[in-house]
């Protein structure tokens, strides 16, 4: 019995941090996180590499062929929690990259959300795009 309660400790250890979510935006560009949800990233590739484009903690995401608009916390401990006090707005116009520029180059942000609504105009952004993924937990 001891035996099987120290497996299940050890079991419990070596998986229960495990975290790991990816879903792909548009043109190469995905959001995810690996080891904690408070990791959530916009990332995307850079030549052969994937390199972070909006650093964690991302909570919310709407895109469309043209642009990836979203919404993240800064982290206040890396990888445990966010700053939920604080909100910054991206924009990433997918289509102006064209491979010529560093995607990270082509990111507008952060913005507070009145400059995020003021470039939303000046970029012709949609108002039809909205926020279609919203992680709940982590806004």
């Amino acid at each position: 019995m001891k035996v099987k309660g120290i497996v299940l400790i050890f079991s419990l250890l070596i998986t229960g941090c495990d975290y790991n979510f990816n879903k792909e935006l548009v043109d190469g560009y995905d959001v995810g996180a690996i080891d904690s949800r408070y990791s959530m990233s916009i990332y995307g590739m850079d030549g052969n590499y994937s390199v972070g484009v909006i650093p964690p903690t991302v909570y919310a995401v709407g895109y469309n062929d043209s642009f990836i608009i979203a919404k993240q916390h800064p982290q206040a401990k890396p990888g445990l929690s966010a700053d939920k006090t604080i909100t910054h707005y991206f924009i990433i116009p997918v289509k102006a990259n064209n491979g010529n520029i560093s995607v990270v180059k082509n990111v507008v942000g952060p913005l507070d959300e009145a400059q995020f609504k003021r470039m939303r105009q000046e970029y012709s952004i949609p108002e039809s795009l909205d926020f279609q993924i919203v992680f709940d937990d982590l806004k």
